[in-house]
This record gives C-alpha cells, structure tokens and sequence, in this order.
C-alpha cells in the first residue's frame, strides 16, 4: 500500500471534515474513513444530520483504511 497526496491540501480537507465528527463515547463513531482509489483520495465524516466528503487528488495504490482519532492525526500534521 502505498499513496501520495499533497500535505497540504490533505491536512486541509483532515481539518475540514473533522469538524463534522461528533464526540463519541464509542470509538468507532469517532473514526474518519479513508479511500484511495482510481487517482483520488476520499475523506469522509458524518454527524446524525449531515454526511461530508473530501476528494484529494492522489497517486498510488487502491486501499482504505480509518483515522481512528482525526484530532490526533491534525496534531501530528502540524510537525
């Protein structure tokens, strides 16, 4: 597995859709689902009332895969 987006651009549309994911007692409500596939990455957040996704051009293999705490991935892109 192996992808490439622009840094930039990804911490923004992390940073983005983040806002939409609710505080969650159960972890897995807290998760953003992650999708490269054909040439895009796809970023995806949902609340009980609104579904957001982020499209990112990408490079790379097809696979997915789930930020389990996209606070904490924002916290490490500023690094």
């Amino acid at each position: 597995m192996k992808a490439i987006v622009d840094a930039k651009t990804l911490t923004a549309a992390i940073s983005q859709v983040e806002k939409l994911i609710p505080k969650s007692s159960i972890p897995v409500l807290g998760g953003m689902p992650v999708s490269f596939s054909h040439g895009v990455c796809s970023l995806t957040g949902a609340d009980p009332t609104t579904w957001l996704t982020a499209k990112l051009p990408a490079q790379g293999d097809d696979f997915s895969f789930v930020f389990p705490n996209p606070k904490a991935v924002l916290n490490a892109c500023r690094y």
